[in-house]
């Protein structure tokens, strides 16, 4: 018996597998093919699921070459490409022959074989398709069906749906460059993940421009308990706002671009939704009649509304009762005074307002030059002025204030802003060009403001009082030419949270600032971002970048006057 067992091992080494034949092979058309590899005998299995063949070859290494030769250069007979293989003994395995261990699996437990991996229970799928991608949750689904309803369940951890997200991937129906977010896998999300969102974030551009309109009917069919909806980046028609009048615990709305009158849609939206306190206009038709009878919103920002009317927005003003943040930019058909005159008739609204945002609005036309050769000087309106230095004396509980690139904003305002805005933290004048020499004096007296940005402003403007703002953490001071380094290191001596000081585009700005920041900055032991590209600093071995003064001479951000409208 061992003799013959041995045997069996010998001739299964010499045989190959041959598939994939035609009907009509026969023995000597395989001999053919491989007869001069060394075949000896050849042996056709007629079957009704296909012919196979076993050939025989003189010696073992014969037919190890056939089968590597196959995988480089396949073998063909009757224009059928043979598949060969290594082939096993004619009778059943016995003993002698080698039997091939398994290899080592180095994850040993957590891998599991395919019947135990199918019995898992469903609350440990759902476990585990949440820390997947999308599109291997979409694979989980046609496993099995106990592992299509962990894959839904693992859905209910995802309250926000925004195409940022991890879950998307790199390479499913979202990638930055080729393939945006497609309509068909949004609704693929919806579908499964709906009744789990409450925020819905559509604001970048790269992602979303391929969804169709219909994507906010699909989200609001599905998505009932949505809370925030950002629609800044969706192109959407003003009907579909309609659907979002079923959604009653809707409490912040942004709208985008809409083809179309979105007043009267908005009004009835407005109307049927009291929790609303977030309202965002951004770059639509929106003229103010949706909110000319009154707003019960805590927050109202409109931007880049070139319809807006200026009698709306006083209208809505005058009866506001617990607006606590407004913002008003880019909005040029508002050229008088009457939004002006209602915030400062409103008694309830001084209490209440902690943050007023007015950005590219001068609330007077716009000054007509006749002579292209004569130099552009502004032209202040003082009716404007004195109304706006009322308003300053009037809020005196804000917070913030952005009144950047507006022409009346002069000494006389600033001068009011350093008189009664004693709470202000954060302030922006980027381009009011209307300041002059020591105009900003005054804001010295804010003691509790902790971020100012003053880029862009006339060469005449002093910096001589930053050195007595101790509280500030951050200073933007860009395309300043009258900043020099005498106005910043007294800054750097007094302030001692200050934490981050941008001054790109500077002139008056060199090595003396650095200097100065290497010396105090590792005492105080905070770390301090400096942004010096554009100025006269470069870098310098005995000033060496160290962990706590982190020092970029490369600009970062574009010239000033390119970010006006954004």
């Amino acid at each position: 018996m061992a003799g013959t067992s041995g045997y069996r091992v010998v001739e299964a080494e010499r045989r190959v597998y041959v598939a994939r034949l035609a009907p009509y092979t026969k023995k000597k058309d395989l001999m053919k093919v491989f007869g001069s590899w060394g075949a000896r005998e050849a042996v056709v299995q007629r079957k009704a699921t296909g012919n196979t063949a076993f050939v025989t070859f003189e010696t073992a290494e014969q037919a190890s070459r056939v089968v590597e030769e196959a995988g480089v250069h396949p073998f063909f007979c009757h224009k059928r490409k043979l598949g060969v293989l290594p082939a096993d003994s004619w009778h059943s395995r016995g003993e002698d022959v080698p039997v091939r261990e398994p290899a080592v699996d180095p994850f040993d437990g957590l891998i599991l074989p395919p019947s135990k991996a199918a019995a898992l229970p469903v609350e440990c799928l759902a476990h585990i398709g949440a820390y997947l991608e999308y599109r291997d949750r979409a694979r989980m689904e046609q496993v099995s069906h106990r592992w299509r309803e962990g894959s839904l369940w693992s859905h209910q951890g995802v309250t926000a749906f925004d195409p940022n997200d991890w879950r998307w991937g790199n390479s499913w129906n979202c990638t930055w460059e080729k393939n945006p977010l497609s309509t068909e896998a949004f609704r693929w999300a919806i579908l499964r993940g709906g009744r789990y969102i409450t925020s819905l974030r559509l604001d970048d551009s790269r992602l979303v421009s391929a969804l169709r309109p219909q994507a906010l009917s699909i989200a609001a069919a599905h998505c009932g308990r949505l809370r925030d909806v950002d629609l800044l980046s969706v192109s959407i028609r003003p009907p579909v706002l309609r659907e979002l009048k079923t959604l009653r615990g809707l409490e912040s709305l942004t709208v985008g671009r809409c083809t179309g009158p979105v007043d009267p849609e908005l009004k009835e939206l407005l109307d049927n939704n009291t929790a609303l306190q977030t309202l965002t206009l951004v770059g639509n038709s929106f003229t103010g009649s949706a909110i000319r009878d009154g707003i019960r919103v805590g927050t109202l920002r409109i931007r880049r509304c070139q319809r807006m009317r200026s009698e709306c927005l006083a209208s809505a003003l005058a009866s506001a009762e617990r607006l606590a943040a407004l913002e008003i930019g880019g909005c040029y058909q508002i050229v008088d005074a009457k939004p002006l005159d209602a915030l400062i008739g409103n008694r309830q609204l001084q209490i209440c307002l902690t943050e007023l945002i007015i950005h590219l609005v001068n609330f007077y036309p716009a000054p007509i030059i006749g002579d292209i050769d004569e130099p552009e000087v502004p032209i202040l309106e003082p009716e404007v002025t004195r109304r706006a230095v009322a308003l300053m004396d009037s809020f005196q509980n804000l917070r913030t204030l952005d009144v950047s690139f507006c022409r009346w904003v002069d000494g006389r305002v600033i001068a009011a802003v350093g008189r009664s805005l004693r709470s202000l933290e954060r302030l922006n004048i980027s381009g009011c060009m209307s300041l002059r020499g020591e105009d900003l004096e005054p804001l010295s007296n804010l003691s509790a403001c902790r971020e100012l940005q003053m880029d862009a402003l006339f060469e005449t403007v002093r910096g001589g009082f930053l050195s007595r703002m101790i509280a500030l953490t951050t200073l933007t001071c860009r395309d300043n030419n009258s900043v020099t380094d005498d106005d910043i290191c007294g800054l750097l001596r007094a302030a001692a949270q200050l934490g981050l000081l941008n001054l790109e585009g500077c002139q008056g700005i060199g090595n003396l600032t650095v200097g100065v920041a290497s010396e105090t900055v590792p005492v105080r032991g905070q770390i301090l971002y400096m942004y010096l590209g554009g100025t006269r600093a470069r870098p310098a071995k005995r000033q060496r970048a160290t962990f706590y003064n982190r020092v970029y001479y490369e600009r970062i951000g574009r010239p000033t006057y390119f970010q006006v409208d954004e």
